[in-house]
């Protein structure tokens, strides 16, 4: 924010000395006080007047006996609020009486993402904070945005270098916390549900054995952590078939993190699992060809054989390297490798599954132009796979629409056929199965001031 003014945030004792001090070097319009006594206020409200400042321009907070440090901090972001978005300043230096309440203000400027020269009287000492506590500042902003942005290994790679650098218990405490959040979601990201559950128990059970230094998170965190072991216990024994629905969410967070790419991929695999996890809950194998012809034409005779004929699908049935070169093999109709997406489309619509007739209007050419095809989502991804093209921005919220009414229709038809396999999710509920599903499928994200707070406080 572009500004002409200078605010400062002062922590208010019984001496005045470092307040003047401070005053003088930074020259500052505006002020926001933390008062420990009532006796300060009185006494800084009557220095400001002597000095000639302005008083529509000051804020006081009073913090005696004031032991809730979420308190502290909320008072801290009151003040700093009001010196960016009243006062038009730009907070320039802060002045506290000790490191508790330092780490504190700290927090609340940090969260603000202001630029700040930090002041600690201890004593008779003055101290500017160090590089390393500037450095370690940075490091928790840029976690925060990467884990946000669900770039999970680089999450688990800069807090590793932070690690040493935390000096109290609770801190440590806390980043380890982040790290088990992060290791977790990088395994599920991975696909790997049973490793990601087991580390995200792990972390719930730090969370809960050390309650009282999560307090300002304890709710939040406690809730999504249930909601995602319940989620990953589910994936790991039926992947097969929730598939679909988790790459459905990752490609939504790809597309919130603007990784295009892994964004089209993720959804149009969210529309083949679901395809696939159909034909597994018919007994029709796609990954064992030879399983597939025999089913098909077990359970579809002429009508298989016919569906072969017309998609020129045939098979090496018999083979004789002996006979005439022109005529050592014989072929029948039947899948001679493992089919892709769109035979799977066409097995799902030969086998008559109710999804198929669920989704065939959006298959080809969907009513709706604000939808992709299932087709047109396919062949973005195939340039992709590829490398022959790129993806149109436009395209992007048509592709989740899509995507989301698939698996809005593949959870209705799941609650029918297998209600117990995601029996979070019902149709009697009012709000829609995607948005329910949703709840235990988003991960957790992170707030700048609770992380702070929490390394810090």
């Amino acid at each position: 924010m572009e500004s002409s003014r200078k605010g400062i945030i002062f922590v208010i004792g019984d001496s005045f000395e470092s307040f003047s001090e401070i005053i003088h070097e930074t020259n500052p319009q505006a002020f926001g006080l933390l008062c420990y006594t009532n006796q300060g206020l009185a006494k800084s409200t009557e220095f400001l007047k002597n000095n000639n400042i302005d008083l529509s321009c000051c804020r006081f907070e009073v913090v005696q006996g004031l032991i809730d440090k979420r308190e502290f901090f909320r008072k801290s972001s009151s003040l700093i609020d009001f010196l960016i978005y009243h006062c038009k300043a730009e907070v320039a230096s802060i002045c506290v009486g000790d490191r508790n309440l330092e780490a504190l203000a700290l927090a609340a400027i940090v969260a603000h993402q202001t630029h700040t020269m930090l002041r600690i009287e201890d004593s008779t000492v003055h101290l500017k904070l160090d590089s390393g506590g500037a450095m370690l500042v940075d490091s928790l902003s840029s976690i925060v945005k990467e884990f946000n942005l669900f770039r999970y290994k680089d999450v688990l790679v800069d807090i590793e270098r932070i690690s040493p650098k935390i000096r109290s218990s609770r801190g440590k405490t806390y980043v380890s916390l982040l790290y088990k959040l992060a290791l977790a979601n990088y395994d599920w990201d991975c696909r790997r549900y049973a490793q990601a559950c087991s580390t995200l128990k792990e972390a719930k059970d730090l969370l809960e054995g050390t309650r009282d230094d999560f307090s300002h998170v304890y709710e939040y965190f406690k809730t999504k952590m249930q909601s995602n072991i319940e989620f990953l216990e589910k994936l790991s024994q039926n992947q097969a078939i929730l598939g679909g629905i988790d790459a459905f969410f990752n490609g939504n967070r790809r597309y919130d993190a603007a990784d295009n790419l892994i964004c089209v991929l993720a959804l149009a695999n969210s529309v083949e699992f679901c395809v696939r996890a159909r034909l597994i809950s018919r007994k029709y194998d796609p990954d064992d060809i030879s399983k597939l012809n025999k089913a098909l034409k077990r359970n579809f005779g002429d009508k298989a054989k016919d569906f072969f004929i017309r998609q020129k699908i045939f098979h090496v049935d018999k083979f004789d390297p002996e006979k005439d070169q022109d005529r050592n093999a014989t072929v029948s109709p039947g899948f001679s490798y493992k089919p892709g997406f769109a035979d799977l489309l066409q097995v799902l619509r030969l086998v008559d599954d109710n999804f198929f007739k669920d989704i065939a209007g959006v298959i080809d050419a969907p009513e709706n132009q604000d939808y992709l095809s299932i087709k047109q989502l396919n062949s973005l991804r195939n340039k992709i796979v590829h490398r022959m093209g790129a993806v149109s921005e436009e395209d992007l919220p048509k592709a989740i629409k899509l995507a989301e009414y698939v698996i809005e229709k593949f959870l209705a038809r799941i609650s029918v056929d297998s209600p117990r396999v995601f029996a979070q999710v019902s149709p009697k509920n009012p709000d829609s199965l995607v948005l329910q599903a949703s709840r235990y499928a988003n991960h957790i994200s992170l707030d700048l001031r609770d992380i702070t707070l929490g390394v810090f406080g």
